[in-house]
């Protein structure tokens, strides 16, 4: 599966309003790039801004997912362990799997 997002880390600004971006951090020429704007939302300000945090830790996630799915993978495989243990590695690695094609679609 191949991501065709932008590449992190990304980074939010909050406004006192509510509103958020998220930003890429500087790229080789020193620019930023917005991934996504949202303009304040009344009365939601810390639901808005906890928003925020969310997207902008998505790459670190997608990465995370990547290798907890590539070692569920592994643990599914390995006959030194118990049937159950193997079953439940085999049930996260299908999970991380489907979670992973449904981020890159």
């Amino acid at each position: 599966m191949e991501a065709k997002h932008t590449k992190g880390p990304w980074q939010y600004e909050l406004a006192p309003s509510g509103g958020f971006d998220i930003e890429t951090g500087a790229n080789d020429v020193g620019r930023y790039m917005v991934i996504a704007s949202r303009s304040s939302h009344e009365g939601r300000i810390d639901e808005m801004h906890a928003n925020a945090r969310l997207i902008a830790s998505a790459p670190e996630m997608y990465a995370q997912l990547q290798t907890f799915t590539w070692w569920a993978g592994k643990l599914a495989a390995r006959e030194s362990l118990s049937d159950a243990l193997r079953r439940t590695a085999a049930a996260h690695h299908e999970i991380g799997k489907r979670l992973l094609a449904k981020a890159t679609q």
